[in-house]
């Protein structure tokens, strides 16, 4: 939605605009074609810069597959880059032109994840031995300087002798399907003189696409002893062995009707006979070179002219370009659906690319990069009011003094109509404001405000937080020591709403009290948030134990909710630990109902390490262990058709039963080891429960909860880049089903004549959840509420995963090949983590240190801010200290005949004073006088309250205007022959000097003349300067 003037194309016909829009500054940039290149950087030290302009390129054979940013991949094991927020991939648009510059070209590809591994047969463990690799370097002579000599000089090869064990090199790319219709693959090869032999050296090269089980495409590359890179890039187009020619590369067709998400190429002997421990497969780097999906562009004209436009949108993520004026702008609807409310809001023009992710014609484009553009008409307006409301939103503000509120109001914590929820929040004795949730904090995937903290007590006894101030009674203590010994007998003091809460373990059967359980505490969540305090702590079984979970007098429960469809309720199981208690992939957790007449129900989540709860829920449906334990060794297998990690019906961090009955609804959680070996590290662990009854849960969706007011907030221009969060292994048809999300954010330079004309003081107000602002020029007022909060007072350039700068907070990891025995103890330490030390975080910031957060850019015009960021662990940054006046009255410039003009053969004259229209007279320093001028008139001001005399004392008069009319108002300002002409203008004021003395003989007077040519109310203040 545009509030003033705007164009925009349609299906995809973004070039049309080249031919049809004048003013180029209002166009995107557009690009048809990018590249996405991986150089295995094995036993190289460096890997290349990206300004490296390299690549094949073969004029015989019409390739030309050079380009820059290309995306190092260290190491000499097998693993995965990309599948951590730490690890950027950067895509490089194919510049027709030629003229811009690698940083220009430069784009994020958040979704893309390079896998890459040994396959070979006599590994049947799950250890990373099995997938293991080796790094090469051949040695070039020329790699120092030649940058495609580096390229090629070093990589990756498998370690077993040849094909004696079938052995292959596995490289899987993941997430191309959001941006590319068709593709070619170009992989990069040559293996090391000692791991090739003499003769008929060849290696079979494949292409499969997602779960095929034929490539698409087999070529054959003759690499004998001796044939190393010699500066030029040879292609083989041999499908046979018999034909292998020598070379160093091989293309790979994907047309458009074969497109997949995910490919994955094979390496290996062409021979499987060969027994001379020779011709290891082996890998330098490869690409995607893509067609981009079709691109449509809508932006603001005739930006010099413009209302002051008032903007309503309801539900939806919304895009909203407010434009020249004064908008007063909101975009939200019911607020107990933030999860669906994720807007883009920019307060003046804008620029915006929007791309056909899915290339269905039936789904909306999503944007991809939107940015400002700059003012050109500095007379006008641009104070803009804007309300979000619940939702991950991101707003830019733009010029002018903005004011900027992106928190959820009470509307959001409402509970839905007609249901009726028992939560349930298992947390320690001695809990606090970080793992117990507090009466009226909302939490949970069914957002409640009613949550009843429950943990287990010196004796071993799980019970309500209810019953604090009862411990020292005698009918506790007897009933304590009862239950120490019999954890199923009745337990009046773990009753809330009706329902009795049982919890005990099970081990081989025999029944175990809960002082088993440990209770454990989530390193790598802070409980900034309320639902980050429900996973904050869980109480864990032992490895060989089974929790038992036991709700009894459910039909109580049910009936005193609102249910004419039926007599059931819903139960959400909430389960995940920290990076100590779980494993990786081939572990698994079996959560199981009992109900009525003892039929079972089962559902299994892989929670493995790396994955965290980052504010959003996650609900595993997979319901058969048979499927469980397939769609795992998908990820552990060698078949054609292998997976990297877990499908998505494993990946959660809640489970549910719906529809369920029974007086006793029966719950037990498990850890599944599928493979032998160890036991696994992976402890039965519960964090909380819910039970939802009532007729609302067939009215709409239910599933709301999380952390949706994440937002991201500019007070002045900037540029965003857009990614959809596509998780690994999504099929193409599905990439319209996920978010799209802001990945990078640059602040974007405000044109000096404008910021020093109209006032960029912003004030933002964000609220809970963990938001960013960035305050940009001008002095701004920050105001930030509950959550781990950043607020930078000047400009900066961010990159960022799920609205949060990369380096800040725990990174959510997805299992990919590498990650069997996942290290966390050589990365850094984050702000969310419990041993984390916000001052060491700080200092990181001031230094700019910080991976995602780059505040070294120019902070010329910023003023020092007024920052308030509240609870929670934040960090805060000053652009600039400097309190200089930045905004600056223009003179007016007249020529000869007294009207304004250029100044260039004229002097300037003052305008002719009429007499007195009337007199105000300010006799309270410091106190705002209203004085109303009539068009053409002249009013007298006379000031008979300052200090005369002291010499440190210097009056001064501010004006500030009191209209709405989009218009900048002159005034001439005449006193003892002298002349001042200030602009004045709405919600800013000008400040301008006058005389230190009485400018009336004799009396303790100043007396001002002020004439306006336009009818117009001020106020009029005198204060020292």
């Amino acid at each position: 939605m545009f509030g003033d003037n705007a164009y925009a194309t349609f299906r995809g016909n973004a070039n049309e605009v080249f031919e049809q829009v004048g003013d180029r500054q209002n166009v995107p940039d557009v690009y048809e074609e990018a590249t996405l290149s991986f150089n295995f950087q094995g036993a190289s030290q460096t890997g290349l810069n990206a300004g490296d302009f390299v690549g094949a390129y073969n004029e015989e054979n019409g390739d030309d597959y050079r380009s820059s940013n290309w995306n190092n991949i260290s190491g000499s094991l097998a693993g995965t880059y990309g599948n951590d927020d730490r690890e950027v991939v950067n895509m490089d648009n194919l510049d027709a032109t030629g003229e811009k510059s690698a940083d220009e070209t430069r784009v994020r590809a958040s979704g893309v994840s390079v896998s890459y591994g040994g396959i070979e047969s006599h590994r049947n463990t799950s250890t990373d031995n099995r997938i293991n690799l080796q790094a090469y370097n051949l040695g070039l002579w020329n790699a120092q300087y030649d940058k495609n000599a580096k390229l090629m000089n070093s990589g990756l090869m498998t370690t077993a002798p040849n094909a004696q064990c079938e052995n292959k090199l596995d490289v899987q790319m993941d997430g191309l399907a959001q941006y590319f219709t068709s593709y070619r693959v170009v992989v990069y090869l040559d293996i090391p003189d000692s791991h090739s032999a003499a003769d008929n050296s060849v290696r079979k090269v494949s292409l499969y696409t997602n779960d095929s089980e034929d490539p698409i495409k087999t070529f054959y590359v003759k690499d004998n002893a001796g044939h190393n890179f010699h500066g030029s890039y040879e292609r083989s187009t041999a499908e046979t062995a018999a034909s292998a020619m020598e070379a160093n590369y091989v293309v790979f067709e994907v047309p458009a009707d074969a497109i997949a998400d995910r490919i994955r190429v094979v390496i290996e002997e062409a021979d499987p006979n060969a027994q001379n421990g020779k011709n290891l497969p082996g890998i330098a780097a490869i690409q995607v070179r893509g067609t981009l999906h079709k691109q449509d562009v809508a932006a603001t004209t005739d930006i010099d002219f413009g209302g002051n436009d008032t903007i309503r949108t309801d539900l939806g993520d919304d895009i909203v370009v407010g434009g020249t004026g004064s908008d007063d702008i909101t975009t939200f609807g019911d607020e107990r659906y933030g999860i669906h409310d994720n807007d883009v809001v920019f307060g003046d023009n804008a620029k915006i690319l929007l791309t056909d992710r899915d290339s269905d014609e039936s789904t909306a484009s999503t944007i991809s990069t939107a940015e400002s553009v700059a003012i050109t008409n500095i007379d006008a307006i641009y104070d803009d009011l804007i309300k979000t409301g619940n939702g991950n939103d991101t707003v830019v503000g733009g010029v002018g003094a903005d004011t900027i509120n992106a928190e959820a109001t009470a509307a959001a914590d409402t509970m839905l109509d007609d249901i009726n929820v028992l939560s349930i929040n298992f947390t320690r004795e001695h809990s606090d404001s970080t793992d117990a949730i507090a009466q009226g904090e909302a939490a949970g995937v069914v957002v409640d405000t009613d949550w009843h903290n429950f943990y287990r007590n010196d004796r071993g006894v799980i019970v309500s937080e209810s019953v604090r101030g009862q411990e020292s009674s005698p009918e506790y203590n007897n009933k304590m020591n009862s239950l120490s010994n019999n954890p199923t007998a009745s337990n009046p003091y773990a009753v809330e709403e009706g329902v009795e809460v049982q919890l005990y373990g099970k081990n081989h059967g025999q029944r175990q009290t809960v002082a088993s359980f440990t209770i454990e505490n989530y390193d790598e969540l802070d409980g900034d948030t309320s639902n980050s305090k429900l996973f904050n702590t869980y109480l864990a079984a032992q490895q060989s134990e089974e929790i038992v979970l036991k709700l009894k007098n459910m039909n109580s429960f049910v009936s005193n909710s609102n249910n004419t469809v039926s007599s059931t309720y819903d139960l959400y199981i909430y389960l995940g630990g920290d990076n100590n208690d779980t494993d990786t992939y081939n572990y698994l957790y079996q959560v199981k109902f009992t109900g009525h007449n003892g039929v079972s129900q089962y559902r299994y989540l892989n929670d493995w390490t790396g994955h965290k709860f980052d504010g959003d829920y996650k609900e595993a449906t997979c319901s058969s262990q048979t499927e469980a334990e397939r769609m795992l060794q998908m990820a552990l297998n060698d078949s054609a058709h292998d997976s990297a990690a877990p499908r998505l019906e494993l990946v959660g961090n809640y489970v549910v039963f719906r529809g369920v009955s029974g007086d006793v609804a029966d719950i037990r959680i498990r850890n599944i080891y599928t493979s032998s070996g160890q036991h696994p590290k992976n402890l039965p662990m519960i964090s909380a429960v819910q039970v939802v009854s009532g007729d609302g849960r067939y009215a709409g969706e239910t599933d709301l909860g999380g952390d949706h007011d994440k937002d991201l907030v500019y007070g002045d221009d900037a540029k965003l880049v857009f990614d959809m969060d596509v998780p690994y292994d999504a099929d193409v048809a599905d990439v319209s089903k996920f978010k799209n999300r802001v990945i990078e954010a640059k602040s974007v330079a405000i044109e000096h004549d404008a910021v020093t004309s109209i006032s960029t003081n912003d004030t933002i107000t964000t609220g809970r959840d963990r938001d960013v602002a960035v305050g940009g020029e001008g002095a701004d007022t920050i105001t930030m509420g509950e959550g781990d909060d950043i607020a930078l007072g000047g400009s900066a350039n961010l990159v960022l995963e799920h609205n949060n700068p990369l380096g800040v907070f725990t990174p959510n990891t997805e299992i990919a090949l590498d990650q069997h025995t996942i290290d966390t103890t050589q990365h850094q330490n984050y702000l969310d983590n419990d041993n984390a030390n916000v001052w060491q975080f700080q200092s990181r910031l001031d230094q700019n240190l910080i991976q995602g957060i780059d505040t070294s850019v120019s902070n010329e015009n910023d003023r020092k801010d007024t920052i308030d960021v509240g609870e929670g662990r934040n960090l805060t940054s000053q652009g600039s200290d400097s309190t200089a006046q930045l905004v600056v009255p223009k003179p007016v410039i007249v020529d000869d005949d007294g009207q304004e003009g250029s100044g260039e053969a004229s002097t300037p004259t003052p305008p002719v004073v009429a007499p007195d229209d009337g007199t105000v007279v300010i006799d309270q320093e410091g106190t705002s006088t209203l004085v109303e001028i009539a068009a053409g008139e002249t009013v007298e001001i006379v000031i008979t309250d300052w200090d005369e005399g002291n010499q440190y004392y210097h009056p001064n008069v501010f004006l500030q205007l009191n209209c709405s009319d989009n218009t900048r108002h002159k005034l001439s300002v005449t006193w003892d022959g002298q002349q001042t002409d200030p602009t004045v203008y709405l919600q800013n004021y000008a400040e301008f000097d006058i005389p230190d003395v009485a400018t009336v003989v004799g009396e303790h007077k100043i007396v001002l003349r002020i004439t306006s040519r336009d009818s117009i109310s001020l106020m009029a203040t005198v204060a020292h300067r």
